[in-house]
């Protein structure tokens, strides 16, 4: 079972890696993190299409998921209590210091090309699908939280952050009121059991949203964007019932989905972290998105998100995007990480399942 080392504690995470594309010595190297529901093997349809694109793909299980350590029961009372605002920001410190040492160590072991600007090649990127995106905008802020080893090791290395159909939580943005965005997890008049089991289909469901909506994403001015009112009354209400926009968790076989998923790990850990004081992310969101890099400062964030995706994911990206540029005087100023947009408008939450080989193409240009 390929696990790696990511502290002097014992604890390891679990990962898939697809190996290099044969005879390349210039590919990219994509470690994918997953969010909620799933472990990394949700990704495995990109597999047949890498070398393809000259990408070398690994597929990284969370903590608690799939054969990753497991959090002690220390560990969850902290991510349940959002009070303890302070215990909950060094939980989270924790967490991505394990991510960025998974990546030095892959560096180290697997001895991967390094970057080349000039050619576009090698180096290693970072991809958070979903829930995985609490752990991908404060990589970026919490530069110098780090060891100076990791550091100076992934300076050769680091190449992009992609921050892919993130909800409002990875940004540190307030979540919606049931009454401006439904989602299922926040009903009150739901069990929790109730909002557990409407979820998943909630999230992988294709939604019909207002082309002028997607369009807006193109503003380059705070002045020429939609207002927020605006912006809800353009989201769809509910899923889309048009032929061929089948809810993908409808079409991944039964005894996959038993393969590709951990729903008791998403109840037990990787919703709770999601959910933990919303100010712990918006410190670090801040950090990331409005202040000078510490460190690795050529890196920049690919903010995608998808077409069809659920209200909660568009919403959240017309949010950060919003936000972006009501603040760019300032960005600009204190010369802030480079932030791009971008709508893959056909796509819903799940392209990786429902349109692989395309998907894989458009990570190659991301990475």
């Amino acid at each position: 079972m390929p696990l790696a080392p990511v502290d002097n504690k014992g604890t390891q995470l679990f990962y898939l890696d697809i190996g290099a594309p044969a005879g390349s010595t210039n590919y990219k190297t994509l470690v994918l993190i997953h969010g909620a529901i799933f472990n990394g093997a949700i990704f495995q349809r990109l597999n047949q299409y890498a070398a393809a694109n000259n990408l070398r793909l690994v597929y990284l299980n969370q903590r608690d998921v799939s054969g990753s350590t497991p959090f002690t029961p220390e560990d969850l009372a902290i991510v349940k209590d959002v009070k303890n605002k302070e215990a909950q920001d060094a939980f989270l410190q924790d967490r991505v210091k394990e991510f960025v040492e998974f990546m030095r160590w892959f560096v180290e072991t697997e001895k991967i090309p390094r970057r080349n600007d000039q050619e576009g090649t090698g180096g290693i990127s970072l991809f958070g699908w979903s829930a995985g995106n609490c752990f991908t905008v404060p990589f970026l802020g919490m530069v110098e939280t780090y060891s100076p080893e990791a550091v100076n090791v992934l300076n050769d290395y680091l190449r992009n952050v992609i921050v892919f159909d993130s909800p409002y939580f990875g940004f540190g943005l307030p979540t919606p009121t049931i009454e401006d965005m439904y989602c299922p997890v926040f009903d009150p008049k739901l069990t929790e059991a109730e909002q557990n089991a409407q979820f998943p289909a909630w999230n992988a469901s294709y939604w019909d949203h207002s082309p002028s909506l997607l369009s807006s994403f193109s503003s380059t001015s705070s002045s020429s964007f939609p207002t927020r009112p605006e912006m809800l009354s353009l989201l769809a209400k509910s899923p889309s019932t048009k032929p061929g926009h089948t809810c993908t968790l409808h079409v991944i076989p039964p005894e996959t989905l038993k393969e590709v998923a951990d729903f008791a790990a998403s109840e037990r850990s990787i919703l709770p972290i999601a959910y933990m004081n919303q100010e712990v992310y918006k410190k670090w969101a801040d950090k990331a998105f409005l202040e000078p890099p510490v460190g690795w400062k050529d890196v920049r964030f690919e903010v995608v998100t998808n077409g069809k995706t659920m209200n909660h994911c568009l919403g959240a990206n017309w949010e950060l995007k919003k936000h972006i540029l009501e603040n760019e005087d300032v960005r600009k100023k204190v010369g802030a990480r480079d932030v791009e947009f971008t709508v893959l408008e056909e796509y819903n939450h799940y392209p990786h399942w429902d349109h692989p080989e395309a998907f894989t193409k458009i990570l190659a240009s991301k990475a």
